[in-house]
């Protein structure tokens, strides 16, 4: 082990962007939203994508003023139907776009050297 490894304790991944391409995400997102306008669902897709829009913004408007996000912006049946939503758009695209290039590289090298590792998500785990 190198000196630098050495003083590694633990690894944290960030799943967005980190263990897979944002822009590979939405290049994914784009043609899934091109298959539902071919197949005569274009104003549900743009709703749905419109609503996911809206929460992302407000995720990022909490970040920039400190964090702090009220849940009450969102109902327990809004949450769900948006979970639901995040599920069949984002979770095929990741799918779709793989992981970053060399990313399993790295993750086997603090693998095999006994180097803890934990990923974390703004998303639910699912």
């Amino acid at each position: 082990m190198t000196k630098a490894t050495n003083s590694i304790r633990l690894v944290s991944w960030d799943v967005d962007g980190t263990l897979y391409s944002i822009s590979g995400m939405k290049w994914h997102l784009m043609r899934i939203f091109l298959n539902q306008m071919v197949r005569g669902r274009a104003r549900l897709a743009a709703k749905e994508l419109a609503a996911i829009g809206r929460y992302r913004s407000q995720i990022n408007a909490a970040r920039e003023a400190g964090g702090v996000l009220s849940e009450s912006f969102l109902t327990q049946n809004q949450r769900e139907a948006l979970l639901e939503t995040e599920k069949r758009w984002y979770g095929p695209a990741i799918r779709k776009a793989g992981p970053r290039k060399d990313v399993i590289d790295v993750i086997s090298f603090f693998t095999s050297r006994g180097i803890p590792q934990v990923v974390l998500s703004d998303y639910e785990a699912a």
